[in-house]
């Protein structure tokens, strides 16, 4: 069975999508953190305080973009 070579090129993209994957898992822990912190109903209570803070359509607007690139760069790196 033959195996298959990366070339140069292949491997600087294979490690580009890697390190995206990276920081968009990382920015998807965050958000995950963020929505924990929203349940907290002490949390909640001085958040609220606060008249400046995002929208729950503004929040699933940013999970999704973040949910996509993540997908995006899967599929880069299976290919």
């Amino acid at each position: 069975m033959a195996k298959a070579r990366l070339t140069e090129e292949d491997k600087l993209i294979l490690r580009a999508v890697a390190s995206e994957l990276r920081e968009i898992r990382v920015a998807l822990d965050e958000l995950n953190e963020a929505f924990a912190m929203m349940s907290d109903k002490n949390f909640m209570k001085a958040f609220n305080a606060d008249e400046t803070y995002p929208t729950e359509k503004q929040v699933d607007r940013y999970q999704l973009a973040l949910q996509k690139q993540a997908d995006q760069a899967e599929k880069e790196l299976r290919r």
